[in-house]
Formats: C-alpha cells, sequence, structure tokens
C-alpha cells in the first residue's frame, strides 16, 4: 500500500503549529493497568507480553483474584505495542501503551471486545483504526471476490477488483496522511511513517514537524534511523560500493562494475520470493 507523504511545507506548517502543544503528561515512573475480566478463576495468570525484538521478549504478569488484577511497567520512549494474554486462552489483546495510569475491562472469553482507557497512545490508535475501519472491511471482502474471480479465471473481473483495490489503497493512504499531518503531537505518528513507503526528500519535513517528545519516541527514533540510512542511497547520490559473490562463487563489487563506463542495473531481489526469481 502505497504511503508516499505528499504534502506542501505550509501544509506541514499549520498543521505542526496547531498541534505543537505537546503529548499528554505521563506518569514517567511507569505504567499501571488495573483490569477487571469476567470470566476469570482465582490463580488465573494474566500476561502482559513486549516484543523487544525477534529473540527477545519482555513479560509483566499478575495471578487473579476475584476477577481482578493490577500490572505495573514501565514503556521506555514514550509508546510502544503490548499484547494481554490470558494463561490458556488463545485470543490476545493488542495495546499501545504510554506511562499512564488505566483501566482495563471486559470478558476474558472475548478479548477482541476488551477496553481499555486511560492511555492517550492507545486512544489514538484506536482512533486510527476505527478511521480506517470502513475501508479495511471492504478490502476483505474484495478479497473473497478476487479469489473466487481468479479460481474462475474470470479476467475481466478479476481486472475490475484490481482497480478497486488500488482505489481502496488510495483512500488509506490518504487517511493516513491526514492522521499523520493532523497529529504531530502523537507517539502512534512515527510508527504509521516508519511503516509506510519513506521517501527522504518527502518524509524528511514530515518528520521535523513532530514534536520534541515524539522524535525522542521508540518509533521515532527509528524513524530518524531509517531517514539517514535511506539518505545514503536516495535517488541522485552515488551509491556505496558493496561486495557480493557471483553465481561461479567470486567476488565482485559494485566498483569493478561501474568503472567500465557502462550504465549499470542492480536489481535486488529475496531467494524467497517466488515472482522476484
Amino acid at each position: 500500500m502505497k504511503k508516499t507523504l505528499k504534502v506542501s511545507m505550509l501544509s506541514l506548517t499549520i498543521v505542526s503549529l496547531v498541534g505543537i502543544a505537546g503529548v499528554h503528561a505521563q506518569n514517567t515512573k511507569g505504567f499501571t493497568i488495573k483490569g477487571e475480566l469476567t470470566g476469570l478463576k482465582d490463580g488465573d495468570k494474566v500476561m502482559l507480553i513486549h516484543s523487544i525484538d525477534q529473540r527477545k521478549m519482555d513479560t509483566v504478569f499478575q495471578i487473579v483474584k476475584n476477577n481482578r488484577f493490577e500490572l505495573k511497567g514501565q514503556v521506555k520512549n514514550g509508546a510502544d505495542f503490548y499484547s494481554l494474554r490470558v494463561e490458556n486462552k488463545r485470543i490476545r489483546y493488542n495495546a499501545f501503551l504510554d506511562n499512564s495510569s488505566m483501566v482495563l475491562k471486559g470478558d476474558a472469553e472475548d478479548l477482541s471486545k476488551v477496553t481499555l482507557s486511560g492511555s492517550p497512545a492507545h486512544e489514538d490508535y484506536q482512533r486510527f483504526t476505527a478511521m480506517m475501519a470502513p475501508t479495511t472491511a471492504k478490502i476483505r471482502s474484495l478479497n473473497k471476490e478476487y479469489r473466487d474471480a481468479s479460481t474462475a479465471k474470470n479476467e475481466a473481473l478479476v481486472k475490475n477488483i484490481s482497480k478497486q483495490f488500488d482505489e481502496l489503497e488510495g483512500e488509506q493512504a490518504k487517511l493516513t496522511n491526514d492522521f499523520i499531518l493532523k497529529n504531530p503531537q502523537s507517539y502512534y505518528t512515527p510508527y504509521l511513517i516508519f511503516n509506510g513507503d519513506i521517501e527522504p526528500s518527502v518524509t524528511e519535513s514530515v518528520y521535523n514537524g513532530l514534536s520534541k517528545a515524539v522524535k525522542a519516541s521508540t518509533y521515532g527514533i527509528k524513524l530518524k534511523e531509517r531517514l539517514a540510512d535511506l539518505s545514503r542511497v536516495a535517488v541522485g547520490i552515488k551509491a556505496p560500493d558493496f561486495s557480493a559473490l557471483t553465481p561461479e562463487g567470486t567476488t565482485l563489487s559494485l566498483n569493478e562494475v561501474v568503472k567500465k563506463g557502462k550504465y549499470t542495473l542492480i536489481d535486488f531481489w529475496a531467494s524467497w520470493c517466488g515472482p522476484c526469481r
């Protein structure tokens, strides 16, 4: 899905001035979640899981008594995603948490309908999700139509559905861009930018419009690092030299190839990608 941010400096400046008031005040000592879930029994374990990376997780857990529990922890750098689980139950509840005092209520048998209040970061996440829901539902519906048309080998219908996909993805991109521009003080904003299509020449100005606290957040830091990496290989910049093995097993560097004075096309692809092959 295309999410390149096509905005003018004027619109960015106006939005930044409106939203620069800053991120909501938080408890710097950490967060607290006071939970109450029906369907639990004394002794059940509730877990709050934070994936630090692909190999490491940080888990906070509490034993339930009278359907109640209290989880405490600390979010580093503003806000990040956490997953709430009840031991021996499959469904989980995803939350974008900050260091706030929160209240969680619902039914342990259906965590998808849990309500979590008190976290500005999570409220922004929910607000964005709700805003995207109608378009997301249309795309899910089209997925089935596309599969059926493909199975029936109805090329005309497949082409028509593909066009609808493009239009819906365009709607999603516009909604995302609007949210980003209107919420420079939200911890969720750099997350959206980071997971979209980043073009340094455009995204740099959007990043500069973020509040100081948001720039110092987990995804604000990641976004800054990504921009720095991409700026080194931006269009018009001299490509950095690197070496790789040829099919024959010899080492070949980019400088060796381009020194011959011919135009050079480099195609990057993944060995696991069937269409790329």
